[in-house]
């Protein structure tokens, strides 16, 4: 196996990844939770639904959960403005989040076995971000880390990417003792750093926020974020990435080893 040389010289990819950014997000809600941290150095990949069906999920505000109802991103002109100028900025980058972010019959949208409709919510989606954000989507990211094995081919043969999180900052997580779960994290960041690899923290904005209020309530899980980046932060020779970064700089290096760790589960 042939170790993976990430750019200038650094020992680990590290990326922020979040999930469900779409027609609902709220650009202050954004800014909140990422603000002080793009200060920091960091990039995130936001992981966007191109067409957010309102179910009955945390991920939709109250006022439109268990409708039912889709709502396509560009709808939100004042989020695409903003991200528009976060692209700009190159603070973010965007990943695909499924379709609708749904279940057909129950089963996940991407685990499902219908090609033909996997590839339908694959191209209507690129569609979709292309026209609203003007950018050539590049890495996936299936609803509930959910992936069929058509849907893997879909993916696949539309040349995109796909990558398993690392570590999941999550509220239940933290349900326990804090400092557990700090130490995991600690452990599994430094068993990919010294593997060279590439290594994803995911998480939700709305998770900040208890059920959509306007401020940041769920101080503790912020901090806790907080904690994990500065921890980050100790080690040297750090990239701080996005996954659409990652793509390309091993797309134009296919002569080393992308997964050393594992978190990359397709090759485009």
């Amino acid at each position: 196996m042939i170790k993976t040389i990430w750019p200038d010289g650094a020992k680990i990819a590290f990326i922020i990844r979040d999930d469900d950014i779409g027609f609902f997000t709220s650009p202050q809600m954004l800014e909140k939770v990422y603000g002080p941290l793009w200060q920091q150095g960091f990039k995130t990949t936001l992981a966007v639904i191109p067409k957010h069906k309102a179910i009955d999920d945390l991920n939709v505000p109250p006022s439109f959960r268990g409708r039912n109802t889709y709502h396509s991103l560009n709808l939100n002109r004042n989020l695409v403005h903003y991200l528009e100028n976060r692209l700009r900025e190159d603070y973010i980058a965007i990943a695909q989040h499924g379709f609708s972010h749904e279940k057909i019959d129950g089963v996940h949208e991407f685990g499902i076995s219908d090609r033909g409709e996997l590839a339908r919510r694959l191209s209507e989606g690129i569609r979709i971000l292309n026209n609203a954000l003007n950018v050539e989507v590049k890495a996936f990211v299936p609803p509930w880390e959910k992936l069929s094995k058509s849907a893997l081919g879909v993916i696949r043969k539309a040349g995109m990417w796909a990558f398993k999180p690392s570590y999941k900052h999550y509220p239940s997580k933290y349900l326990d003792d804090p400092n557990i779960q700090f130490e995991r994290f600690k452990t599994k960041f430094l068993d990919s750093y010294r593997r060279g690899g590439c290594f994803i923290l995911v998480h939700h904005y709305w998770d900040y926020f208890s059920d959509w209020e306007k401020k940041i309530t769920r101080k503790a899980l912020y901090h806790h974020l907080q904690e994990a980046l500065a921890f980050v932060d100790t080690h040297p020779n750090v990239w701080k990435t996005t996954l659409t970064e990652v793509v390309e700089w091993l797309a134009s290096n296919r002569n080393y080893d992308p997964a050393p760790d594992v978190s990359i589960s397709i090759r485009g």
